[in-house]
């Protein structure tokens, strides 16, 4: 029951690869070449003076939500949701990321969460840190969740996967790669 449901919210804000939101200017692609696989898609976010470069997983959809400063990607089968928030501070600091703070964070966003495992991850030569962590969401059903949080000059990106408890192994390596292609620079004068 939950993975229809899961599958059925994603469905409804899929947009097809290479499209942005009809109006919505901070999101575009660009053409990427990587030596080991040819010409791929990669999506440039302009947001708060900084431009956000990526490449998602080969043929996931990307959605940018400029209101909640949210890009949502979603695999062709709908078994996940990854989605990234760029939240910006007044200060322009990345600030510091208190690995308590963090957890109560965690588990206040998703009471009667579990987390089963904490570990450093990078993005863009900064270090950051990540949770893995499930919820009972129905009587036998857990969701599961990987969820990292990455300062920046400038803020915190924060990326969370969630699936079905048993396919979260699955999709570590696709949330990983998109870490690995994150880079983050000033603005660019087009």
């Amino acid at each position: 029951m939950f993975s229809a449901l899961f599958c059925g919210a994603l469905l409804l804000i899929v947009l097809a690869p290479g499209q942005a939101a009809e109006g919505d200017d901070a999101l575009s692609t660009e053409s990427v070449d990587i030596p080991e696989r040819g010409e791929v898609i990669g999506y440039v976010l302009r947001v708060e003076e900084r431009e956000f470069r990526f490449i998602p997983p080969a043929k996931w959809s990307v959605k940018y939500d400029p209101v909640k400063k949210t890009a949502t990607l979603v695999p062709p089968d709908l078994g996940a949701g990854l989605s990234f928030t760029i939240a910006a501070r007044p200060d322009g600091s990345g600030g510091d990321l208190k690995p308590e703070q963090l957890r109560d964070l965690i588990l206040t966003r998703y009471p009667e969460s579990q987390i089963t495992a904490e570990f450093k991850c990078y993005l863009a030569g900064k270090d950051g840190l990540a949770f893995d962590f499930e919820q009972v969401v129905e009587k036998e059903t857990k969701a599961a969740f990987r969820v990292a949080f990455v300062p920046f000059d400038g803020g915190v990106i924060e990326f969370e996967l969630k699936t079905t408890g048993s396919k979260l192994s699955a999709y570590h390596h696709a949330f990983g790669n998109l870490l690995n292609s994150f880079h983050v620079e000033p603005l660019r004068a087009d």
